[in-house]
């Protein structure tokens, strides 16, 4: 629960300094009736790739651990189209801009997790085992890729902006009392958004709202191992799917989310399934190099 101060502080710091930007003016739509809104104006054309590292705290707040610290390095591209390409429909069909994130974590303050017995036969710190499912992004051993695209146009009445997706897989070692296990998770991530940040000034800020799905598999060693699955996480149970709530945050380097998940099926798998809140909080810094 410590989390909860921390995470609205930095929310309200970066809506602070977000409208104290230099002509800085939330979109109005024009014609609140149609389903398909044109754009009022449409950006100067620019694309630029960045080799970054990047520093990411994410935590449940179900965890009973001590938040991981994770480090990792990658790269960013982003294009978006100018006057003319939007004119002749150039670009990515749909899309009038893209944003492209691939993170490979090198370090990280847990890779591995060791069980705790109240007795010979359970596990009493069952929690930080579903958790290192429903945030397999903390881990030495985990990379990310991440897309967001902008629609040519803000559908259903301008409500909807654009779409994004992450991939992610990890790999975590799990120690029991007699065995070690390892354990791959995989990370699949859909939503729909609004931007509330117009335009020309989405290269360096965004405030979004989306709704969508996310998935969880559990795989590796203990895919084949019934019975430790279920003294782990409560359930046997393998892959877990569900929607979710969303609301993003990025000022510049520093990046915030917090997701609302609801992960099926419920089989009471602690820390995993059920209503759980995710936060993320990260820094990222390179050198870009503009496109030609």
């Amino acid at each position: 629960m410590k989390t909860y101060p921390k995470l609205f502080g930095l929310i309200l710091f970066m809506i602070m300094n977000i409208s104290q930007a230099q002509e800085l003016e939330l979109y109005q739509p024009t014609n609140k009736s149609a389903f398909f809104q044109p754009y009022d104006s449409v950006p100067e054309k620019s694309a630029t790739i960045e080799f970054v590292g990047q520093g990411n705290l994410q935590e449940s707040f179900t965890s009973q651990s001590k938040i991981p610290v994770n480090t990792g390095i990658g790269v960013q591209f982003r294009e978006y189209l100018d006057q003319q390409a939007w004119n002749q429909h150039n670009g990515y069909l749909f899309l009038y801009g893209i944003e492209v994130e691939v993170i490979i974590n090198v370090a990280s303050t847990r890779d591995s997790l060791v069980a705790e017995y109240e007795n010979d036969s359970t596990i009493s710190n069952n929690t930080i085992f579903g958790s290192s499912v429903l945030t397999p992004l903390n881990s030495g051993r985990s990379g990310a890729i991440n897309l967001r695209g902008y629609f040519r146009e803000k559908l259903c009445w301008g409500i909807l902006s654009g779409f994004e997706t992450h991939f992610l897989g990890s790999s975590l070692d799990y120690y029991l009392k007699d065995s070690k296990l390892q354990a791959t998770i995989i990370d699949y991530n859909f939503n729909l958004f609004h931007e509330f940040i117009p335009m020309g000034k989405r290269d360096q800020y965004s405030i979004t709202f989306g709704i969508g799905l996310n998935a969880r598999n559990i795989g590796g060693d203990i895919k084949s191992k019934e019975d430790q699955r279920e003294m782990i996480f409560h359930t046997k149970e393998r892959f877990f799917i569900g929607p979710h709530v969303k609301v993003g945050l990025r000022l510049k380097n520093l990046k915030a989310e917090l997701y609302n998940n609801w992960l099926y099926p419920n089989d009471n798998a602690i820390g995993l399934t059920g209503n759980q809140i995710i936060t993320s909080i990260s820094f990222t810094g390179g050198f870009p190099l503009k496109l030609e």
